[in-house]
């Protein structure tokens, strides 16, 4: 993962050296919905993103954004295996993980003038999701990785508490596309929404 370390690395530093950008540092709430509530029905608690957006002009950015949730569940329900081919039905008490790490290129239009106090926004996100799957049972743990094409609708705003300080608020739809095989077999798209708090540091 140095990759992605590196990757936030640099986006921190351009942003907050390039004129007409703004960098955003949240924490993430998530709700898993679909086949991922299905395996997971808890709310995740565990979740960041950082990003950097470049202006084109006053009311239109491009940009790049990461993020990680982790969803995480003990439950005791029957599930279907389905690794190399081998199906079996596993029963007793399980150790549910899901990691969902967004790489995404980002588009998004604002309302009003930078300044203003409050600045509403939507976009949307479109990249590639690492999606790593967990299940642990006692001493025995199955696992299954795979990257998914995926977009995510966003809205949002942003807050100014004063000349320094600005908060952002947004809700996001993330939804990953099939991709490989998953733990229980057949379709594994992925989708949660995320509600998200954070800061932003800006450059004009």
């Amino acid at each position: 993962m140095k990759w992605l370390y590196t990757s936030i690395l640099i986006l921190i530093i351009t942003t907050s050296v390039s004129a007409q950008s703004l960098g955003s540092i949240t924490y993430n709430v998530s709700i898993p919905t679909g086949n991922l509530n299905d395996y997971i029905d808890e709310v995740s608690w565990r979740g960041f993103g950082i990003e950097g957006r470049w202006f084109q002009n006053r009311n239109l950015s491009f940009g790049l954004s990461f993020a990680w949730t982790v969803f995480n569940q003990r439950v005791s329900d029957p599930i279907q295996i389905v690794q190399n081919g081998v199906s079996a039905t596993v029963t007793g008490t399980q150790v549910r993980v899901v990691n969902s790490l967004p790489i995404l290129a980002t588009a998004h239009f604002y309302t009003g003038k930078r300044r203003d106090q409050y600045r509403f926004y939507f976009g949307t996100g479109v990249g590639m999701y690492y999606i790593k799957q967990r299940l642990e049972i006692g001493l025995v743990a199955f696992e299954t990785d795979n990257w998914h094409f995926g977009l995510t609708p966003e809205a949002g705003v942003l807050i100014s508490l004063n000349r320094d300080l600005t908060m952002i608020v947004n809700g996001k739809y993330n939804y990953a596309f099939s991709s490989g095989e998953a733990l229980g077999g057949g379709d594994n798209q992925i989708d949660y929404w995320g509600i998200n708090i954070g800061f932003v540091w800006q450059s004009y």
